[in-house]
């Protein structure tokens, strides 16, 4: 089963850099690797996830532009997967 990992921000895809000076920024690249270090052993063998960001972005910044991104990175995503997962987390 090929499923589709959509990360696109939020406190999950968020973390504290130098340069946020103590704020949340949208920009941890890691996540994808932390999903698949944490679920090796755990997901059937014939899962496979494929991960994608088409955008990284706190809640408050998300606009409908990015709605649009959304739908069409599902859309041309599950011409080829199973399924979809959409990741975004918040912290309100």
């Amino acid at each position: 089963m090929k499923v589709l990992v959509v990360i696109t921000g939020g406190t999950f895809g968020s973390a504290f850099t130098e340069s946020s000076k103590g704020h949340l920024r949208a920009d941890r690249g890691d996540l994808a690797d932390y999903i698949s270090v944490k679920t090796k052993g755990l997901l059937p063998d014939d899962v496979d996830l494929n991960f994608v960001q088409p955008f990284s972005k706190l809640s408050e910044d998300i606009y409908p532009q990015n709605w649009t991104t959304l739908t069409e990175t599902l859309q041309n995503g599950l011409k080829d997967h199973d399924c979809a997962i959409v990741i975004h987390g918040t912290d309100t």
